[in-house]
């Protein structure tokens, strides 16, 4: 089977709570839970988000991975930030984009429902991004029907070198490393 008919045969119905993703079995309980990364251009959203959003961030040639949860921002690497750009206007740009259906979301229902069955069943959830844009992707969390508790509990990461082969596992990685409040929402 595909990639893409696995996605879309993923399916979570919020009111039983039952995940029935094909050709695996996740686990339902709070014991067994399991990390699931999310890439946010492409997955979450249909476009790129990364390039309409990019012109905005300062570019810089250091490595090092940010990552925003419970609201702190922080980065592997002290001389970088993702938090140098003017974080109303990229909300104003951001809401402007959804708004015109520049950036829309891909399936939305399915996966808000997806999302909440996970979070229900005390699974971890990250999204990843090759952007440097967290607070732009919470807008977006926002416009899925997400509430500011689950937003605030599901690790946004993203990096500051977008082309290294190796960068989504570093993504990956990072949410492992992440020390998770066990709570179920």
């Amino acid at each position: 089977m595909s990639n893409s008919q696995y996605k879309n045969n993923l399916v979570a119905n919020s009111d039983t709570c039952n995940l029935n993703p094909v050709g695996t079995n996740v686990p339902n309980t709070k014991e067994d839970a399991v990390l699931v990364c999310l890439d946010f251009d492409g997955t979450i959203v249909n476009e790129n988000a990364y390039a309409m959003l990019y012109d905005d961030t300062p570019h810089t040639n250091k490595r090092g991975i940010w990552f925003m949860y419970k609201g702190k921002i922080e980065s592997d690497n002290p001389d970088i930030s993702c938090e140098n750009y003017n974080k109303k206007e990229l909300l104003s740009i951001t809401r402007s984009l959804l708004d015109s259906k520049a950036l829309t979301l891909r399936k939305p229902q399915e996966l808000r429902d997806l999302i909440d069955c996970l979070l229900t069943k005390g699974h971890k959830i990250a999204i990843t991004t090759l952007g440097n844009h967290p607070f732009a992707i919470k807008v977006v969390l926002k416009e899925l029907g997400l509430n500011e508790n689950q937003i605030d509990n599901i690790p946004i990461i993203g990096s500051f070198y977008p082309n290294n082969e190796t960068i989504k596992y570093d993504h990956i990685n990072k949410a492992r490393s992440i020390k998770w409040h066990a709570k179920r929402l």
